[in-house]
């Protein structure tokens, strides 16, 4: 294997980053080998390997289904690879050579991806991108030619005609078995030879999400694909009678690395349903008779909500149900349990490491808020400094093993931050408990900066996830022109009751005052990537949208009193009912002066936890009513100093 990484190094030297990836390689020689450290612990394979290995002894069985189609055999899928292989190099594609993948979900995508990774290297795309964010990609990861569905016009074709790369059209055949096609590939460059690809090359070539600045290309040589594969086996505990519903989309890691190749190496049948929208899959379950089902979050709760419309209940024999891409909500996992009467897995991962944590199967119990224990990874917590922290103490997350990239591509800079001596960096916030537990607090960089006070978004849901009406939650920063940032908090619930004022009340004694959201949305579903995860960025969008479009003016008398008092202590031009003292620039100190001055213009003694609680004019105004006057030689100044000190002591 030490060849194999050090040929590898070799080659990478004529790719953008190529030192950091060859130090990382170097890196993982030097490591010890261990049944349980980074070298790969099955044999090396490729990736075709282990397809041609399948057809031969599962030749008859069924390999890819589909709705409404003929399934397609172990060997109608190795003769489809090879005639796919053959087109390829006919155009001129052969090893080594890039080809991006964007057709639309189904079986027909599974087959093209599979297929490339074993004649060139792959790189699937999502067709939902913009033309411009494709463009980028395809320069990006340097492809020589695009596979999309034969005259289509899409983002990712007129990116590729943009850049001048070969099309290569996918000519659908819908009575065929499920993901035949006929490959449309004209000569790119002359005719190359059709060879067998090599442990060391790249299979697989992806992207992160660039949200935060340009996408990070990711390498995925056979050997490593290969490991992926035989570890998910073991882990999901594949059988060659299951029957595997991964519903992820085609161009994530997570579809062929933990959906496809591991089903596809034991003899199981995967179903590539054509759609993805809810209605489809809850019928899946009772027609297709799936036995494991791979989601996130977001699809099981669709899924949820259309099952339960249904009456009877449709069967099922899924054998447990696993979730990935994003964290799973206590309420959500036993609402799951509870529906189909099967375990839930929680899987905690990436797409440069794949697999970090999962939840065990009956009769392992793992302990509550945790994603479960590592698994073929190890698994560490670092400070700042990259010093091993002991059990329980929180730190960032690093992991180590044969699973994991080497490197990133296009970015030296990036590869050499991303590991710190053999580790990755995976940028979440966790601890690991005596008993080998992983807990993850939230994502480093999602972290808000209130005033100096560091609040993890993790905490704040935490909080709000133990309201019983609450389904999902999820914190966020938004601009703030005192602190810097504040906490903002977006909750999903079926309950249509269910009001801002009374989640505020919830979480009071659950987190200090410097952790309570300012702002509490109650919304009918919160905005989510690709993958299903959360999109704090939009959610900060929608909340300054939601400001700026209530501006009522406030009602004449106690209102428009508490309204100048707002522009009075805040120094702003203008106050509506809605507007919220702490957005508009109200901190603590600030409050302080808020009481007095409001004692002062309406004759009403308010405490201060009233404008923690009710912080709009509106909803001040109506606290002023519901108050005692104050008396005649009252005290109110003293009387908000020391709800004032009351409140710092909590904090600290």
């Amino acid at each position: 294997m030490v060849a194999v990484i050090e040929e590898k190094a070799r080659h990478a030297s004529a790719r953008p980053g190529a030192d950091a990836i060859a130090a990382n390689a170097a890196m993982l020689q030097q490591l010890p080998t261990t049944s349980e450290g980074p070298r790969p612990r099955y044999p090396p394979s490729t990736v075709r390997q282990l397809l041609g290995e399948s057809a031969n002894e599962h030749a008859e069985r069924a390999a890819i289904v589909s709705p409404g189609r003929r399934p397609l055999t172990y060997r109608g899928l190795g003769e489809r690879v090879d005639a796919v292989a053959r087109a390829l190099a006919e155009a001129g594609l052969g090893r080594g050579r890039r080809v991006a993948v964007a057709l639309p979900h189904g079986p027909e995508f599974a087959v093209a991806l599979l297929a490339a990774c074993c004649a060139t290297t792959c790189a699937p795309l999502n067709d939902q991108l913009t033309e411009a964010a494709l463009a980028q990609l395809l320069a990006a990861m340097r492809i020589d030619a695009l596979m999309a569905v034969e005259g289509a016009d899409t983002n990712a074709t007129r990116a590729a005609r943009r850049l001048t790369l070969p099309i290569l059209g996918v000519r659908v055949m819908p009575d065929s078995p499920a993901g035949s096609f006929d490959l449309l590939a004209r000569a790119a460059g002359g005719s190359v030879d059709v060879k067998p690809p090599q442990l060391d090359d790249i299979a697989l070539v992806t992207h992160t999400s660039g949200t935060t600045g340009l996408p990070k290309i990711m390498p995925f040589e056979h050997w490593r694909m290969a490991e992926s594969a035989r570890s998910r086996v073991e882990l999901a505990s594949i059988l060659s009678t299951d029957r595997c519903l991964a519903v992820v989309p085609f161009h994530s890691t997570v579809a062929i690395r933990r959906g496809l190749l591991p089903a596809l190496l034991v003899g199981a049948s995967v179903i590539c349903p054509p759609v993805l929208d809810a209605a489809t899959l809850a019928a899946l379950v009772q027609s297709m008779r799936p036995t494991q089902l791979l989601a996130p979050p977001v699809v099981l709760i669709a899924m949820m909500d259309e099952l339960e419309r249904r009456q009877p209940r449709p069967a099922h024999c899924l054998r447990f149900v696993t979730s990935s891409f994003a964290e799973l909500a206590p309420a959500v996992r036993q609402r799951i349990e509870h529906a189909f009467g099967v375990p839930v897995v929680e899987a905690y991962g990436m797409a440069e490491c794949g697999s970090i944590a999962e939840t065990p199967l009956p009769p392992a119990v793992a302990p509550p808020g945790s994603v479960g224990r590592p698994c073929t990874l190890e698994v560490a917590v670092a400070d700042d400094s990259g010093r091993f922290l002991g059990h329980d103490r929180p730190g960032e997350i690093v992991v180590r093993g044969a699973e994991v990239i080497a490197g990133y591509e296009n970015s030296a800079e990036a590869s050499r931050s991303a590991f710190r001596e053999g580790w990755f960096r995976t940028g979440d916030v966790g601890r690991v408990d005596r008993d080998g537990f992983v807990f993850l607090d939230g994502r480093i960089k999602d972290m808000i900066n209130r005033g100096g006070s560091k609040v993890l978004p993790g905490e704040v849901e935490q909080a709000l996830g133990q309201h019983a009406a609450v389904s999902e939650a999820a914190a966020f920063a938004v601009p703030h022109p005192t602190l810097g940032e504040d906490v903002f908090a977006a909750v999903v619930s079926a309950d249509p009751r269910l009001t801002e004022g009374e989640l505020r009340r919830f979480v009071r004694p659950r987190l200090t005052a410097d952790r309570r959201p300012t702002r509490i949305l109650v919304l009918d579903e919160l905005p989510r990537a690709t993958l299903g995860k959360v999109n704090r960025v939009e959610l900060a969008r929608i909340a300054q949208r939601m400001a700026a479009a209530d501006l009522e003016p406030p009602r004449p008398g106690t209102e428009a009193a508490i309204a100048s008092v707002f522009a009075e202590v805040l120094e702003v031009p203008a106050v509506s009912r809605a507007s919220d003292f702490f957005h508009l620039g109200g901190d603590s100190l600030r409050a302080v002066r808020l009481v007095m001055a409001i004692e002062a213009a309406c004759g009403a003694r308010l405490d201060l936890e009233s404008v923690f609680d009710h912080p709009t004019v509106a909803e001040l105004a109506e606290c002023v009513a519901a108050a005692v006057p104050v008396a005649a030689g009252g005290e109110p100044a003293r009387t908000a100093e020391q709800s004032f000190l009351t409140s710092k002591t909590e904090t600290s």
